[in-house]
């Protein structure tokens, strides 16, 4: 028998997802990963708030700080000294670990290098916005491909 626990948020209402829950048990991750050093812990967190300042929906704060904290402990430096190098070899990792047998984009390196892109973007560039700023030097190679159709059926 499948039991889950519900939080009610008001009087009506049950929170399904528990993203602040989720939310705080990522954070707690982050504080304990021992690859997080106080500067690159203190630029997640500054992010993080930012996120909650846009009124970015709670799903998209999880998903940025779970791939934070899956980015930093790839990165071999802390956030404010990654270079171009790191940057292309991060995304290597990426793309080694999570694509499909044959190499093609599937939706977690979508997200990974998606989300690698915007934070890297608002640390160089104060802005999470892509029109406002553009990219910073170091991403211009970074490309994102687009997850096809048929990746998503199987047809046997």
């Amino acid at each position: 028998m499948l039991k889950q626990k519900f939080t009610r948020l008001a009087k009506n209402e049950i929170d399904i997802y528990e993203y602040d829950r989720r939310i705080d048990g990522t954070k707690r991750l982050i504080r304990n990963e021992p690859k997080i050093t106080e500067g690159s812990l203190k630029l997640i967190e500054e992010y993080d708030g930012l996120m909650a300042r846009e009124s970015l929906a709670k799903a998209t704060r999880l998903k940025h700080l779970q791939v934070l904290l899956t980015l930093s402990r790839l990165l071999p430096v802390e956030w404010k000294y990654v270079t171009k190098s790191d940057i292309d070899n991060v995304v290597t990792k990426i793309v080694e670990l999570y694509s499909d047998d044959t190499g093609r984009e599937t939706h977690t390196t979508f997200d990974h290098k998606k989300i690698l892109k915007i934070f890297f973007r608002w640390m160089k560039l104060g802005s999470r916005d892509f029109r406002k700023v553009g990219d910073p030097i170091e991403q211009w190679k970074t490309e994102i491909a687009f997850v096809q159709f048929d990746q998503l059926i199987s047809w046997n």
